[in-house]
């Protein structure tokens, strides 16, 4: 374990229910780690500890759709996202592109 992944673990056991550190840990053990399993696990706790967090939302249904091909989860969780932050800029363009892209619908990416 590194340094990072040691901060992580001590930040987690300091506030358990930290959805920031929580989905900032998923992406650590998605993206550096590689770590699929232990990255979805995060994800779900960091969105139980904040249903309503629109970052983790869309990182997640980001990772639903590129590693898990989960097409509808992911659409899902990309409505929750901006119905969270319906002025969200980056998110909005993420779901466009999920639109565009996976399902082919040019209309809704609109």
């Amino acid at each position: 374990m590194d340094q990072a992944e040691q901060m992580y673990q001590r930040a987690i056991t300091a506030d358990p229910t930290n959805a920031n550190i929580l989905g900032a840990y998923a992406t650590f053990l998605h993206i550096v780690r590689r770590d699929m399993g232990q990255a979805e696990q995060m994800y779900q706790r960091a969105i139980d500890a904040d249903p309503h967090h629109a970052n983790i939302l869309a990182s997640y249904a980001a990772f639903l759709h590129t590693v898990r091909g989960d097409m509808g989860q992911a659409e899902q969780l990309y409505q929750r996202a901006i119905d969270a932050d319906p002025h969200h800029a980056n998110i909005l363009g993420a779901y466009a592109t999920f639109l565009e892209n996976i399902r082919g619908d040019m209309g809704q990416a609109e």
